[in-house]
């Protein structure tokens, strides 16, 4: 994929709703964090 690709908005606030639909259950090991925000940090 092109390095400057930008995914658009409407695409990536589907996908984060998605996955946390899918991982709602998930903490961020040690937290009580969901990891939908560990994926917004990478």
């Amino acid at each position: 994929m092109d390095e400057n690709y930008k995914m658009p908005q409407d695409l990536y606030q589907r996908t984060m709703k998605f996955a946390g639909e899918k991982h709602h259950y998930q903490k961020v090991p040690g937290t009580n964090s969901n990891y939908l925000l560990k994926m917004t940090k990478l």
